[in-house]
């Protein structure tokens, strides 16, 4: 049966929620980036998965907002770390340096 299309109350009403799950998330780290402390607009910063999600199968943060708060909770806190953008960015970069390096035989 297909699914009844949400009206935009409804889909305010989850983004809301998704808001508040992600800041929760984001407090549990302290609010700062885990690499270099940054801390002064705590809405930049994201959400990096520790082993990268095309080898671990783990899903995208987002899916996981939508999750319940117990175990999006658990799932962020044992799979991911808080980030600026500056060190989400280099972390990104290493990997695939460290991806290309093993593809050559460095």
């Amino acid at each position: 049966m297909p699914h009844k299309p949400r009206t935009n109350s409804e889909k305010k009403h989850r983004m809301k929620i998704k808001n508040l799950k992600r800041n929760g998330a984001k407090a549990l780290f302290g609010d700062r980036c885990q690499d270099c402390g940054y801390d002064k607009y705590w809405e930049v910063l994201e959400f990096h998965h520790i082993i990268p999600r095309n080898e671990s199968g783990r899903p995208a943060v987002n899916t996981v907002f939508e999750w319940k708060w117990d175990k999006c909770r658990d799932e962020i806190l044992e799979h991911c770390v808080l980030l600026c953008p500056t060190c989400h960015n280099v972390r990104h970069l290493k990997e695939k340096k460290s991806t290309y390096a093993s593809e050559i035989d460095i």
